[in-house]
């Protein structure tokens, strides 16, 4: 990651309006597209901070953003916090935290939180009309601690929500050729009248 200190470039509003942004990656043939994009951006330099909020269908999914990117710290790392709010379901997704190692195998760590009126139709939104039973339309939330990088991703002090079922646990996944996930999870609290009613 090359630093930009020595540039004085300053960008106090630029607004995008009805926009898309297309990713491709040739080689692999995949592509990814987001479209309708409504957004303020407002960069202090290029080493940041930068601010940005406004809306976006992603995947065909209906959401608004806002992202506070704070300034690269000694070249190494990366802090940033983000709320996305989903439209299917009624969620809010928020994450605070930073990214460290940017120049070598970077590592993103902070607290995450989900909360949302209605898991069946969240689930339905994001996994493109995957349909859960009617007995999980209800309220939830999720909070974890995470800690990603290319060979490791894990959850750890998870709390769950469903209604008025409870749980905590911790998820451990290690990534590459070699895959192995690790989910321990414990219902604290299970009210099976109102998940069968």
């Amino acid at each position: 990651i090359p630093s930009f200190s020595n540039f004085a470039v300053q960008i106090d509003n630029f607004v995008i309006e009805k926009g898309q942004i297309t990713f491709r990656n040739t080689p692999k043939g995949r592509m990814e597209r987001i479209k309708n994009l409504n957004g303020k951006f407002r960069l202090a330099s290029l080493d940041g901070p930068m601010d940005m909020d406004g809306s976006a269908v992603v995947r065909g999914i209906p959401l608004s953003f806002s992202a506070s990117i704070g300034q690269i710290v000694k070249d190494r790392t990366l802090p940033f916090s983000l709320v996305g709010k989903v439209i299917p379901g009624n969620a809010e997704i928020t994450y605070s935290g930073a990214v460290s190692n940017l120049r070598e195998q970077p590592v993103l760590k902070g607290k995450f939180s989900l909360k949302g009126a209605n898991l069946s139709s969240f689930i339905s939104g994001v996994a493109n009309g995957y349909a859960l039973p009617s007995a999980l339309s209800r309220p939830f939330s999720a909070r974890a601690t995470i800690t990603a990088s290319q060979k490791l991703f894990a959850a750890s002090d998870l709390i769950f929500t469903l209604d008025d079922t409870k749980g905590t646990g911790q998820i451990t996944a290690l990534l590459g050729s070699s895959a192995d996930t690790t989910v321990v999870l414990a219902i604290n609290k299970l009210n099976l009248d109102k998940l069968l009613s």
